[in-house]
């Protein structure tokens, strides 16, 4: 009998725990939110009303029936909603009112920003973003050179992609060397950390005389100092960014040529590179910086003008290569720096932060002064280029010669 009772009481309590348990998975989240409830938002654009001052937020928001694949609808895919306000969150607040549902924001792939808005700072406008979470920190940050931030998400161009976001966002993520790209968390840590400014990407229209419409191009870079925008770099100036700045590998990736005495023209790939800032401290005299970069490449195409009869001449070529491709490099890095110290005055490559790394107690010192007296600064660039598959160098090619 009290093996039977034990038996009982046991089966019963399981009874218990599995009828809690459902009702546990029965129970449904407090604060969820119906599709038919919410704006899906895709990308955001900030302009400013230079007559009022006022802040415009363009919001390009989804329309899911028209992405449907079973019954597909003629209209737009996309709508953007514009806002006018002094506050982001007054911004985001109308917006949600004009469209009639709340925002949306984690498919969120871009917000741009006008070179006006970018010149007054954006931590103050970014801050709501922070605070209350509703943009995520690794969306990407650009801005609109030459044009309103909103025209990007309106503009139709020839694309797979039905949704300008979606557009966009491929923009950044397949984007080559001579181009800035990093999100809002990015922006945030160069922004308020010290011996360092941000650099963001650039979004422009280009119209070639060849093509019936105009395309977007990602290229170049956004400098600012502190928080807000004081210049652009061109496609070179980018790649020398890039090669100095970025820790992403895959970033790191590109084709630049390189013009030889000759006349001929040789593309590298950039396979892999390791740059360092070294600073030199020496009691009371001028602190100096050495800019050391180690590339890997490889040769993908010659545009030779003669023929190599001997190994000994491709060897002799390729060392040329070599020593011509170092001295350009470090060429494009120092008029980089030059730019940076007389025309924006902005230490993007950090060179006040490898100071704080390497001896913080002198960086306390002379941080206060760091941005006066760093266009004095003294930089010296070395670069060392590997070129792994030299030995394709055959001289070019010509019919009828096999």
């Amino acid at each position: 009998m009290m093996k039977s009772g034990h038996l009982f009481i046991r089966k019963r309590s399981v009874k218990i725990v599995a009828v809690f348990l459902s009702l546990l998975l029965l129970t449904g989240c407090w604060d969820r939110l119906e599709l038919t409830e919410v704006g899906i938002i895709t990308a955001l654009a900030i302009d400013k009303n230079p007559e009022t001052g006022e802040y415009i937020l363009s919001a390009q928001y989804l329309r899911p029936a028209a992405l449907s694949a079973v019954a597909p609808s003629p209209v737009e895919p996309f709508i953007v909603i514009t806002s006018k306000g002094t506050t982001v969150s007054e911004l985001i607040r109308k917006a949600d009112q004009n469209v009639g549902r709340n925002g949306f924001y984690a498919h969120n792939k871009v917000v741009i920003v006008s070179e006006e808005v970018a010149k007054d700072g954006l931590l103050n406008l970014f801050e709501t973003f922070q605070r209350d979470k509703r943009v995520r920190s690794y969306v990407w940050v650009a801005v609109a050179k030459g044009t309103m931030a909103r025209t990007f998400l309106e503009k139709k161009v020839k694309s797979i992609a039905s949704v300008p976001a979606n557009f966009l966002n491929s923009l950044f993520i397949s984007a080559k060397t001579d181009a800035v790209t990093h999100n809002l968390l990015n922006f945030y840590k160069k922004s308020l950390k010290e011996g360092i400014d941000p650099v963001l990407g650039v979004l422009s229209f280009d119209k070639a005389e060849e093509l019936e419409e105009e395309s977007i191009k990602l290229t170049g870079g956004a400098v600012f100092q502190q928080d807000s925008f004081v210049g652009f770099l061109n496609e070179t100036e980018a790649m020398a960014y890039n090669w100095v700045r970025t820790e992403s590998t895959n970033k790191s990736q590109g084709t630049f040529k390189v013009p030889m005495d000759d006349g001929s023209i040789i593309s590298l790939r950039l396979i892999s590179k390791k740059a360092k800032i070294i600073p030199t401290i020496k009691g009371e005299e001028p602190i100096t910086f050495t800019i050391e970069l180690n590339q890997e490449t490889q040769l993908v195409e010659q545009v030779a003008n003669r023929k190599f009869t001997s190994n000994q001449e491709v060897v002799e070529y390729v060392n040329k290569v070599k020593e011509t491709t170092e001295k350009q490099v470090e060429e494009d890095i120092m008029r980089l720096v030059e730019k940076t110290q007389t025309e924006l005055r902005s230490d993007i490559l950090g060179f006040g932060e490898t100071i704080h790394k390497k001896n913080p107690k002198v960086w306390h010192k002379i941080k206060e002064n760091w941005q006066e007296n760093y266009p004095n600064t003294k930089v010296e660039v070395k670069v060392n280029v590997t070129i792994k598959n030299a030995g394709l160098i055959k001289g070019e090619l010509a019919p009828g010669e096999q």
